[in-house]
């Protein structure tokens, strides 16, 4: 059985338990003035995946899923690849692969640039409810060889009034040992990320819901004596959405 008809197989059979709450471990979706990337905690733009688990060099992991009423219907949802895939030569990913990446699904295909350069993907349409729950298939063409390789993604809508994602990448191991998997992941995080934020807004010492209030109240155009910027998501806008990105990182979650 072929990867693709394997896929099938296997989305027809969860087809029953898919209904709408978004699944643990897919790329989680969020929707403000652009579409944003979320892991379980929060936002996130690096991502694990392991190849081979049930082909050699291939993988339908990470899925796509969000919260039905997220997108506009009718609307699809693309992507882009943005840079060539790379390779993990144990100290940074700035070697392109010899071996390209297929991003497939059903009949539709494209395959990450040869070089550094931007791959226009396709899209698939947004379901009646406003979700986008889509495993695309993700294949290591010869000559495909043991390591850790390195996928940039955007995501885009057909939607004119939704901006793309910000770039985001895919961490796939290919049979490679998981401490050298870890160590690629920690690398991608601490280079291509901003560097972390600073939730302590009050400068008191503590990270706490004093912060929150003090955001709140700079939003709403009060003082500022510790002189942080508001948009504290970094989106380009002082809303209330910074305000919900803080409080996920006060509970813990990641930095926008």
């Amino acid at each position: 059985m072929n990867a693709r008809l394997l896929t099938l197989v296997c989305i027809a059979a969860a087809c029953r338990v898919a209904a709408a709450q978004p699944h643990g471990g897919d790329v989680l979706l969020t929707l403000d003035t652009a579409i944003r990337t979320n892991d379980d905690n929060g936002p996130q733009r690096v991502f694990a995946s392991e190849m081979g688990e049930v082909l050699p060099d291939f993988t339908d992991e990470p899925g796509f899923d969000n919260a039905p009423g997220t997108f506009p219907v009718p609307s699809s949802i693309g992507f882009d690849v943005p840079d060539a895939l790379r390779v993990w030569n144990g100290t940074d990913f700035s070697q392109v692969s010899p071996a390209r990446m297929e991003v497939a699904f059903s009949t539709l295909s494209r395959l990450t640039p040869e070089a550094p350069g931007v791959v226009v993907g396709f899209s698939l349409p947004v379901g009646s409810n406003g979700e986008w729950h889509r495993h695309l298939e993700f294949t290591l063409l010869p000559p495909a060889g043991s390591g850790v390789y390195l996928l940039t993604l955007r995501l885009w809508s057909t939607d004119p009034d939704i901006g793309a994602s910000e770039p985001f990448w895919v961490v796939f191991n290919n049979g490679a040992d998981e401490p050298t998997h870890d160590a690629a992941i920690d690398w991608v995080r601490e280079n291509f990320l901003s560097p972390a934020c600073d939730p302590d807004l009050n400068q008191d010492g503590n990270v706490d819901q004093d912060d929150v209030s003090y955001l709140v109240n700079v939003i709403g155009g009060g003082e500022n004596p510790t002189g942080i910027d508001p948009d504290f998501n970094l989106d380009g806008n002082a809303d209330q959405d910074d305000l919900s990105a803080l409080i996920n990182v006060v509970a813990g979650g990641s930095c926008p």
